[in-house]
């Protein structure tokens, strides 16, 4: 804009030093001239300046002055130009990025100038009217729309509207006169008709749900993705082409929804026979069953069985846990001091370990006997065996009273006389013992009548 104030500014010192210095004129013969060369691109383009037509290219021979060019051609934008004449040569405007302006100095006297093509417009219509009209993916608006300032040469748009057929429009812009492209919109509509077995499923065309089978409809003619879904049966997907003013029948047969069994059971590790076939051990997780009813039995060793009747309905999941009664039973034997093997039936079952203090042992369990009476014998290399009969009940846990034997498990030493006892501590509290220096004698002791009290390795 600035370059345009300046140059209209100039338009009247141009019309004052013009005057004798363009071709034909005889005036100011001693004055200094200089010549300029015009051209154009493309060619045939008219020079206009002070009132005077010239043909381009043209050599204008010109004296000091201020000169303003319009530079024309049919089809094309006008363009201008303007220079200084001095003594020393011709200069030229340079704007500079703050606006203000400087002369350079144009060398060679001569200058090309390029030439715009004249944009033209259009007014797109459509019936019906209020198309979507696109380009390139780009969406321009709907009709009936204006496009200005196109580029001379060919254009084209998409034009869409709902249950017609799109369409592309294509036109040529030869100058800047405005036109009108009419189209006409052709209806793309097909009847639909699709049913499902089972019905009741829901029905998406084209990722957009339209209703419930069986359905009767409308569609755009063309090829469509199609999906069905429903409770019960695995998703459908396809695809449907529609003719234009044609009924197309389908009819889908939906496959039901496997089913998922999970199977648990305490303890873990039981046998899982399903329908009288064995299918692995629990945890158990069984998939892609078919919907139905299933007898689930549960086998482990030790353990009564189990079994039960359950309905698997399509796409549904189970969880069943079982949990098992023990068939056998057990004991826990509290047998004091730590150190002593223990027997059943003659067979070694364990050894009796130290608890939290000299004076605890930890309970010894015996799990997994059949119901019966058993022998239970405690045996330590110092001391006399003790043996009891126990009776084992199907799954309970037997604890029958303690077993103690007499083995020698501490050392205290008397403070008065410095005497040294050895004998079995029995219990331990903060200010005192219950000692048994022999078998079947058991006696409490104040600590602070003791000098020391020393625990003997269990193994000794």
């Amino acid at each position: 804009m600035k370059k345009y104030i300046f140059l209209l500014t100039m338009l009247p010192a141009v019309l004052l030093f013009l005057s004798g210095c363009l071709p034909g004129s005889s005036k100011n013969k001693a004055v200094k001239t200089h010549k300029l060369k015009l051209s154009s691109y493309p060619e045939g383009a008219t020079a206009h300046v002070a009132g005077k037509k010239f043909n381009l290219p043209y050599e204008f021979k010109m004296s000091p002055g201020s000169y303003l060019f319009r530079i024309e051609k049919p089809g094309y934008a006008p363009a201008w130009f303007s220079c200084r004449v001095q003594p020393s040569g011709i200069t030229i405007p340079r704007t500079a990025a703050n606006g203000s302006v400087r002369w350079e100095k144009l060398s060679p006297a001569s200058r090309q100038i390029e030439l715009q093509k004249q944009g033209g417009t259009v007014l797109l219509q459509s019936n019906p009217d209020t198309a979507t009209v696109t380009k390139d993916g780009k969406q321009l608006g709907v009709t009936p729309l204006v496009l200005t300032d196109l580029p001379p040469g060919k254009h084209e748009v998409q034009l869409a509207s709902p249950n017609h057929a799109e369409v592309t429009v294509s036109w040529e812009i030869r100058d800047s006169r405005p036109f009108i492209q009419r189209t006409d919109l052709q209806s793309n509509i097909a009847q639909l008709t699709i049913s499902s077995k089972p019905s009741g499923a829901r029905l998406f065309i084209a990722d957009k749900e339209i209703g419930t089978t069986p359905y009767q409809g409308t569609c755009p003619a063309g090829t469509h993705s199609i999906r069905l879904l429903r409770d019960g049966c695995v998703p459908y997907e396809g695809h449907i082409t529609l003719i234009q003013g044609e009924t197309t029948e389908k009819e889908i047969h939906l496959t039901p929804s496997p089913c998922k069994l999970q199977v648990t059971s305490s303890p873990a590790g039981a046998q899982v026979f399903l329908n009288e076939q064995l299918r692995g051990t629990t945890p158990l997780v069984l998939e892609n069953l078919s919907g139905g009813t299933y007898k689930i039995a549960v086998t482990h060793d030790g353990y009564d069985s189990m079994e039960t009747t359950v309905k698997l309905t399509p796409g549904s999941s189970l969880r069943k846990k079982f949990t098992l009664g023990s068939s056998q039973g057990g004991m826990e034997l509290n047998i004091y001091p730590a150190g002593v093997k223990v027997f059943l039936n003659e067979r070694e079952v364990g050894v009796v370990q130290q608890g939290e203090t000299p004076t605890q042992t930890r309970l010894l369990r015996v799990s997994n006997l059949k119901p019966g009476t058993y022998v239970v014998k405690a045996v330590h290399k110092r001391a006399d065996p003790e043996t009891v009969e126990i009776k084992v009940t199907k799954g309970k846990i037997t604890r029958p009273n303690p077993i103690i034997l007499w083995v020698p498990n501490a050392e205290i030493v008397w403070l008065e006389d410095g005497r040294r006892e050895t004998g079995i501590i029995y219990g331990e509290s903060e200010t005192s013992i219950l000692f048994g220096p022999e078998k079947g004698i058991k006696m409490g002791i104040d600590k602070k009548d003791l000098k020391s009290i020393k625990f003997l390795d269990i193994n000794e």
